[in-house]
């Protein structure tokens, strides 16, 4: 056999051994292809919520025909005075408003909402930070502003993924030191309490961007707060401040600083504005 023949058979051996190969594995698994398309398509997620439809009291009904699918409901101003049963049937609920009702507190089952970030409860009759939130290590967002509140539980250290917390309008007189462990916050909104000091564990906030302390009872600011080198918004409104905090001096990062309703001076005003000229103070 000459050279040439020899070659020539030896490529269509080796072609014919790849087609055999592959009809093997396809006869073997006919659907592997179609396995491999599907992967493709639908890659693996980390929550199975998947109805991103904003359901409110009038489509709840529609929102049960798949209540694992349900990403967000809102039953705000409906004169609620508890939670709905059917609240607790939506496994994947991710937001969850509540606001503008009568509740006083929150169930247990609520602890149930396992992939809860966001919960919005403004404007009910809530006389106590709600202990069963304290269970949810997945909220990122809590708004309990405009109820009746007088105290921050000291395990709200027990919240790691928490960004926002609103708990503005209430009657709140003094922070547990546990605040400072919240390493994830970046607002907290205490405007409208009875605050007269912070803890100084507050300066271990930092990645906090925005403080609002308007409307409380401030007559200087702790040390603590010139260590929240991130900050970019501080509200300190309408306080009982007479002098400028020389904390504020050196916190150059700072973009909103708002001391409205002091009895500050226009002098300290102006030297402070030398001290921070990227900074827009509202006086």
């Amino acid at each position: 056999m000459s050279e040439k023949k020899y070659l020539l058979l030896t490529t269509v051996f080796v072609i014919l051994s790849i087609i055999a190969g592959i009809a093997y594995v396809y006869f073997q698994n006919p659907n592997a292809t179609d396995e491999v398309s599907v992967q493709q398509e639908n890659p693996i997620t980390s929550s199975n919520c998947s109805d991103e439809t904003l359901y409110d009291f009038d489509s709840l009904d529609k929102a049960l025909e798949n209540p694992a699918a349900v990403c967000k409901l809102n039953l705000s101003k409906r004169s609620l005075e508890t939670v709905l049963d059917e609240v607790f049937t939506l496994t994947n609920l991710e937001y969850l408003d509540l606001s503008y009702n009568f509740l006083t507190s929150l169930p247990s089952q609520t602890a149930n909402l396992t992939r809860l970030k966001e919960i919005i409860l403004n404007d009910n009759k809530i006389e106590q930070f709600p202990p069963v939130l304290l269970e949810m290590p997945s909220l990122t967002r809590i708004d309990l502003s405009a109820n009746q509140i007088t105290e921050i539980p000291i395990g709200i250290d027990q919240l790691p993924a928490l960004t926002d917390l609103n708990v503005s309008w209430n009657s709140i007189n003094i922070l547990p030191p546990e605040i400072g462990n919240l390493k994830t916050l970046e607002s907290l909104e205490l405007s409208y309490n009875n605050l007269s000091e912070l803890p100084e564990t507050i300066g271990n906030l930092s990645g906090l961007w925005s403080l609002f302390l308007g409307n409380n009872k401030f007559s200087r600011m702790p040390a603590a707060v010139g260590q929240l080198s991130g900050l970019g918004v501080l509200y300190l409104s309408d306080n009982q401040l007479t002098s400028v905090p020389e904390v504020l001096k050196n916190m150059t990062n700072l973009k909103v600083l708002d001391l409205l309703g002091n009895q500050i001076d226009q002098e300290s005003i102006n030297n402070l504005k030398k001290s921070l000229p990227g900074t827009e103070i509202a006086f």
